[in-house]
């Protein structure tokens, strides 16, 4: 991922795209195939929250009257998986992928009625954390202050 010559991600109403282009052939091939993993995850990651989710649901009236917040859950149990349904897809969304080897280019264009239909809120987090966790560039080192002492008109002299 990181020896490209241009990478652009772009998040839209309806889903994401994403541009790739790389030194190379070889490359090209590498990320078309990460573009396919990345799409599988992308629906799974609607899937296995989702089936989640209703596996909970349903074990909820199990822990009636266990306690005040447990029963208040319960009572809302038809707004939580309205919430689910709401931010995850059913991992059904349109995905073109368009593959330009005389360019070394790949165009990825994801897309639903919704950006959760395409990106579940469950995947984002762990995405998030993956790009933090692989990038490249590290922050620069935070500069010591200049301090100055409160004598009569001496110069402030900064060392780099």
């Amino acid at each position: 991922m990181t020896s490209h010559e241009l990478a652009i991600l772009s998040l839209q109403h309806d889903g994401l795209s994403f541009t790739w282009k790389g030194p190379d052939q070889e490359h090209l091939e590498r990320i078309a195939l990460a573009v396919d993993g990345a799409l599988d995850l992308m629906r799974a990651g609607h899937l296995a929250p989702r089936g989640m989710a209703k596996l909970l649901v349903a074990a909820l009236d199990s822990y009636a009257g266990a306690s005040p917040e447990l029963d208040e859950v319960i009572a809302h149990k038809d707004d939580l998986m309205t919430i689910i349904d709401g931010y995850s897809g059913d991992g059904k969304f349109k995905a073109e992928v368009k593959k330009d080897a005389k360019t070394r280019t790949i165009t990825v264009r994801a897309s639903g009625k919704k950006l959760s239909d395409v990106v579940p809120v469950a995947f984002l987090v762990p995405a998030v954390v993956a790009g933090f966790l692989f990038s490249e560039e590290e922050a620069a080192p935070a500069k010591k202050p200049a301090t100055t002492t409160k004598t009569h008109l001496q110069p402030l002299h900064i060392s780099h």
